[in-house]
């Protein structure tokens, strides 16, 4: 970690008083008589219940039945007491509890107790926060309201069905009044996803729910803006984590079935970005229903991969793409895949979850993955989030083992964007060739350059029928000759999926064999190849054993490493 530079310092105070500002606004408008004073105190009657894309898992109502709560990977055993009085084990938990996302669980068991169990724990969070919209501590953080409020919607018609007078009564007051609470907590929400969420949930009402129709153009502006702000022209999100974008989707996809039910027509910018989104969704996928690891993508999420995929007829992938401005470059021949992180950070705001993996690569082959990158743990593992984002966790080539790119420590801008901002390489560069059948990339990144002045330069070669790729990795100065002062230790990465097994050969290639499928022989031409420890972050249990096969070798200046991967 490194400190913030003088102009990085400034750019964070800015940003900080605004913070403040708009948090002060938002106190305000949660006082008596003001807010979004056109809002009705009760939601009458909700006009049509979207569908709820989300997984669910059905097997939560025996749980809760045995007394025990799993979320967000963690079972808390909840000894008689509400979840919602217990002491939650961490805040993934916490926020994914006050999310409500799991009374879809619930509905989808076919446990006849399960619409009590859910009107139960429903009204004993309204109990408790009487009097206080929006809830306390992290309830009211404004992404866990946004989900709080289109979890109600979504259940709405599983919860209020035969539902005695009272209870309809209070959940429809309750929707209200957390909707004018979610109106007030968007003005602080975080830069990013928090406010994309939270506009999306107030389109999400207004259309549902009559009595709202008042404030649709409203909503529909500010949901929008923020499209606007944060899908680039190709369907990525500006943080350049495509899991961000299968989290839109999820609840954008179901706003527009609203549309629909409801006879309006959505917006023709809404629909071109759904389109874009989905086709960028299906360009970062690696294997079936799996995004490939970049900037923040944890855990596998199949199923919500493939909901979203299936939702409508994508027009089929282009089997190579260079790099738009999300800065992926996707390479298919046959039944091999190779994805390669050709992009920077988009800035500080953009950047808090964003990873030191310039012209890092995943690939993998009949739909299993041969070669991958470490991935991001989960908010339940907070501590290994920083090693996750290293350039070492990636499949990549590292210097001296510095990182490419690097972490600005600051408290405040911490407190902004959830975590720590990382900046760097300042220039990454790609070109797109096919040629006789050939995919062929090169890429180049600056991130060396100001600390020892060189270049990072990658060749890939994807063969016709896709049985080889050939890589070579180039170190060096911009232009003319370099010669260190002290040679510096070179480490080309190649990581494993967790489930992979290998085999030194006597050649000193290395036999990798997949989960399932063919195996490949990694050859590496001037570096010494071994297979070393590592972790995948990427597993719903947290950090897992791995291992990873690293070429070392060491620069005076200028380096080239050659090396194949090759089906056997």
């Amino acid at each position: 970690m490194s400190a913030p530079t003088l102009g990085e310092r400034l750019f964070i105070a800015r940003h900080a008083a605004r913070s403040s500002v708009m948090a002060a606004k938002s106190r305000l408008a949660t006082a008596p008589g003001l807010g979004w004073t056109l809002l009705k105190a009760r939601a009458d009657q909700l006009l049509f219940i979207p569908s709820d894309m989300r997984p669910v898992d059905p097997s939560l109502v025996d749980e809760l039945a045995e007394g025990q709560m799993g979320l967000d990977g963690v079972v808390v055993e909840l000894a008689g007491s509400s979840p919602f009085g217990c002491g939650a084990p961490d805040r993934a938990w916490s926020r994914a509890l006050n999310g409500f996302s799991w009374l879809g669980s619930l509905r989808e068991s076919g446990d006849p107790s399960a619409i009590e169990t859910a009107r139960r724990l429903v009204e004993d969070w309204c109990r408790r926060n009487r009097g206080r919209p929006g809830g306390r501590g992290i309830a009211a953080e404004p992404e866990v309201i946004a989900r709080r409020v289109t979890s109600f919607v979504v259940n709405a018609g599983f919860l209020l069905e035969e539902a005695d007078a009272e209870f309809y009564r209070m959940f429809t007051r309750a929707i209200a009044g957390e909707l004018r609470a979610l109106d007030a907590a968007s003005h602080r929400a975080a830069h990013g996803y928090p406010r994309l969420a939270c506009t999306m949930a107030m389109t999400l009402v207004c259309l549902a729910t009559d009595g709202y129709e008042r404030n649709l153009p409203a909503a529909e502006a500010r949901l929008m803006t923020e499209l606007r702000q944060q899908i680039l022209p190709d369907g990525g999100h500006v943080t350049r984590n495509p899991e961000i974008v299968l989290e839109a989707l999820l609840d954008i996809l179901p706003i527009r079935q609203c549309y629909a039910a409801r006879g309006l027509a959505a917006p023709m910018e809404l629909t071109t970005t759904v389109d874009r989104m989905l086709s960028h969704l299906r360009a970062m996928t690696i294997a079936p229903g799996t995004l490939a690891r970049f900037n923040g993508v944890g855990a596998p999420r199949v199923e919500a991969v493939a909901t979203v995929l299936a939702v409508e007829a994508v027009p089929s992938q282009p089997v190579t793409q260079a790099p738009g401005p999300s800065g992926y470059a996707r390479l298919q021949r046959g039944e091999t895949i190779v994805i390669v992180d050709c992009g920077r950070p988009m800035g500080l705001l953009q950047s808090g979850f964003a990873h030191a993996g310039a012209l890092s690569f995943e690939m993998s082959h009949d739909g299993v993955p041969i070669i991958v990158n470490a991935g991001a743990p989960g908010l339940g593992h907070k501590r290994w989030i920083a090693d996750a984002r290293a350039t070492a966790s990636h499949s990549t080539l590292v210097v001296d083992e510095q990182s490419s790119a690097r972490l600005v420590h600051s408290s405040r801008l911490e407190r902004l964007l959830g975590g720590l901002a990382l900046t760097g390489p300042d220039s990454v560069t790609a070109s797109l060739l096919e040629s006789e059948g050939d995919a062929h990339l090169v890429a180049r990144h600056d991130g060396y350059l100001g600390r020892f002045g060189l270049i990072h330069e990658r060749r890939l070669r994807l063969h016709p029928d896709g049985s080889a790729i050939e890589g070579t990795d180039v170190l060096g100065p911009p232009q003319g000759t370099l010669r260190l002062p002290r040679d510096l230790p070179v480490a080309a990465r190649f990581h494993l999926p967790f489930d992979a097994r290998w085999r030194v050969e006597a050649s000193g290639g290395i036999t990798i064999f997949p989960s399932s499928g063919r195996s490949w022989l990694l050859t590496v031409s001037s570096a010494r190849c071994s297979v070393e420890t590592a972790k995948d972050y990427a597993q719903s249990q947290g950090p897992t054993p791995s291992h990873q096969i690293v070429a070392r070798t060491s620069t005076p200046g200028e380096t080239t490493i050659a090396w194949r991967l090759e089906r056997k």
